[in-house]
């Protein structure tokens, strides 16, 4: 059975001409990478290296088999790190200040986007302080700051609506709204 470890190790020696380096490289030890070569070179049926005052050298054989794995190797590392990334974005916990009033318009529009979200319920200036003291990653605000290192973006507009008896003198409360 294919070990992918042992070909990982293998590239890592290969590159570097060194155990130790790749030990290094690989964040295990010495012996476990001569092990893991010793191990590949018993699979594959040929002497991969051969061992230097200073190192290793590849054989004939090391390099043939270096020629036919690395773009396969170099693909499934692509992928693994793609998924990778994927899984820590997609895992990641997202911390939204909002108001009570502003989480009962955009809650469920924000639930539903997000798969981890955690909500923090603030009035705007507190909301503010906390994204500027990064403890939130942003907040949901009805205002804008004076500020040079926080982002600020208009969303969308809020539309007011006054609801009230209709025996009401509004007029002078409209005349103050606009």
């Amino acid at each position: 059975m294919v070990n992918l470890e042992w070909y990982r190790t293998f590239k890592s020696v290969y590159k570097n001409g060194n155990f130790s380096l790749a030990a290094k490289e690989l964040f295990i030890s010495q012996p476990a990478v001569s092990q893991q070569i010793l191990m590949l070179e018993a699979h594959v049926g040929y002497k991969l290296f051969n061992r230097k005052s200073k190192g290793v050298e590849p054989t004939e054989y090391a390099k043939l088999l270096n020629n036919l794995i690395i773009e396969a190797l170099d693909r499934l590392e692509n992928v693994e790190n793609g998924f990778r990334a994927k899984a820590f974005n997609a895992n990641r916990l997202i911390a939204i200040g909002i108001s009570k009033h502003l989480m009962s318009c955009l809650g469920s529009c924000l639930i539903s986007k997000f798969d981890f979200i955690d909500f923090s319920f603030h009035e705007n200036d507190t909301l503010f302080e906390l994204v500027d003291s990064k403890k939130l990653d942003f907040a949901i605000v009805t205002k804008k700051y004076d500020t040079f290192d926080t982002i600020q973006k208009k969303v969308g507009e809020i539309k007011q609506v006054i609801v009230g008896s209709n025996t009401i003198d509004a007029s002078e409360l409209k005349t103050n709204i606009k």
